[in-house]
């Protein structure tokens, strides 16, 4: 059986953070930037206007296939190649007893915090492993 990869990104790698203006967010770019690792985070556009650093970051909806793919490919090329996405991108807007918890916001739930990660994956393995010309 062979060994299995690290779970924790390792020093000087390239990374794509989503959520990363929330408050696990920032804290995961902060910490990977200490390993020296190459970090573009991905947020809504919203969010990313109240940041402050727009160089390390890119505004989409991560919810929509398209915007999806378009931020992950320009993170991509941004940090010139990928080799790990930290999804920490949440919605945490709903509150409900198991027994009256609405379909509705369930749904609205999932929606918001596991189908972008279902988007976001295979928008990432294009880049993964691959050296890609990084944008100046």
């Amino acid at each position: 059986m062979g060994t299995l990869p690290s779970l924790i990104p390792l020093r000087g790698c390239n990374v794509i953070v989503t959520g990363a203006v929330g408050g696990v967010g920032s804290v995961l770019m902060s910490a990977l930037e200490e390993l020296d690792c190459r970090v573009v985070g991905i947020d809504l556009p919203a969010a990313v206007a109240s940041g402050a650093d727009p160089d390390r970051l890119i505004g989409a909806d991560l919810a929509d296939a398209d915007s999806a793919y378009a931020a992950v490919h320009a993170a991509v090329v941004r940090l010139g190649g990928l080799d790990c996405l930290v999804g920490a991108a949440a919605s945490v807007a709903t509150r409900h007893r198991a027994d009256r918890f609405p379909a509705q916001a369930f749904s609205d739930d999932v929606a918001a915090n596991l189908h972008n990660q279902f988007l976001d994956c295979p928008s990432c393995l294009p880049g993964v492993g691959s050296e890609v010309k990084r944008q100046a």
